[in-house]
């Protein structure tokens, strides 16, 4: 699963590059963007869900059946940018919510999340903004949040495998100490 979580963030690292680089494109065509992104995830929930199994990570498999069909909508109605765009905002709060869910519980644990928490809390409030208002403008910002988000996912990779690691140092020299 190492290895397998190592490729995602590496795809969606070089997805989110793209998505910053070629952002006038990517404004362009919004709808096909949200489709593959909404399609990388239930990918990885599919992954999980078939490497975990239903009982442990039932709910999976249905939020990846949900993210095909909405990617499916949204190539079918492409050429209504603001449904499009209302649609992308919802399923960005309802991916953050869950994020922020994960994020409470390594703070539980008293492992780091704070920064984590805050990417999800703004794209939380950028999305309720870009629902309020979903016109180009707020469009073209979201293209960005969207891309620097990509790319965040291998920083945070990273960033909590290094962090994971210090701590099961630390725990092991604690107890090699007693």
């Amino acid at each position: 699963m190492k290895t397998y979580n190592l490729i995602k963030v590496l795809v969606y690292f070089l997805f989110g590059i793209f998505v910053l680089v070629f952002n006038h494109l990517c404004l362009e065509h919004i709808p096909l963007i949200i489709s593959i992104v909404m399609l990388l995830n239930a990918t990885d929930d599919i992954i999980v869900w078939s490497k975990q199994g239903i009982i442990k990570e039932g709910s999976r498999f249905f939020n990846a059946l949900v993210l095909i069909i909405l990617a499916i909508i949204l190539l079918i109605i492409h050429s209504e940018f603001e449904k499009c765009l209302i649609i992308f905002a919802v399923w960005m709060i309802l991916k953050e919510g869950n994020e922020i869910t994960h994020c409470i519980q390594r703070m539980i644990k008293q492992k780091p999340a704070i920064l984590d928490l805050l990417e999800s809390i703004f794209i939380i409030v950028m999305s309720i903004l870009l629902i309020a208002n979903p016109n180009e403008h707020h469009a073209y910002i979201h293209i960005f949040i969207l891309g620097a988000e990509l790319v965040s996912e291998l920083l945070f990779y990273f960033l909590y495998n290094y962090l994971d690691k210090k701590d099961k140092n630390m725990e092991i020299n604690e107890v090699e100490g007693e």
